[in-house]
């Protein structure tokens, strides 16, 4: 596969990892991401925002996405598949 892409409908900060390597990173600082970590910036709305990436990623046969999704405060998160 020559190349991949992810999209994810959020608003607050995400972090994405494909088989444990960090694949997209928005609205959160640089340096290591800790369950405390809040996101330095939002946007207005939710809406799908992503990026193609190399398909060297996922060269192996099963691959795992994970993603984690930081808020600033105790809000209700909205999940589509």
């Amino acid at each position: 596969m020559a190349a991949y892409e992810t999209q994810f409908f959020y608003r607050f900060g995400i972090v994405a990892y494909m088989n444990g390597y960090e694949i997209y990173r928005d609205n959160m600082g640089n340096g290591p991401i800790l369950p405390s970590s809040k996101p330095i910036s939002s946007y207005n709305e939710y809406s799908y925002r992503g990026v193609i990436r190399n398909g060297y990623d996922v060269s192996d046969t099963i691959c795992t996405l994970s993603v984690e999704i930081h808020v600033s405060s105790i809000i209700s998160v909205t999940w589509q598949t």
